[in-house]
């Protein structure tokens, strides 16, 4: 659960951090699941990990889509500028 709430927090800030924590806090819930039903005992902290930890992913994956986005409009303007520059130029 640990890991999934601080790939939560980290998603927003961080998400290059955020990403791989998530998933290790997906696999880890998934493990603790797996070995608690085994056992017979209670799973509820499992389930917040697992919970917590897809929707930290979630998040991450969202944020680095949009970071992408945001970078790739950068660039395109700034060629944009550029090629203006050059037609300024060229009158």
């Amino acid at each position: 659960m640990v890991c999934g709430i601080v790939g939560l927090v980290f998603s927003f800030f961080l998400w290059f951090v955020g990403l791989p924590t998530a998933v290790v806090g997906l696999v880890l819930a998934i493990i603790g699941k797996k070995k608690l039903s085994e056992v017979g005992a209670t799973s509820g902290m499992a389930t917040a990990g697992l919970v917590t930890s897809i929707i930290a992913l979630s998040l991450s994956i969202i944020v680095t889509i949009a970071c992408i986005a945001c970078f790739s409009a950068i660039g395109s303007g700034v060629t944009a500028c550029a090629e203006f520059a050059d037609l300024a130029d060229f009158y």
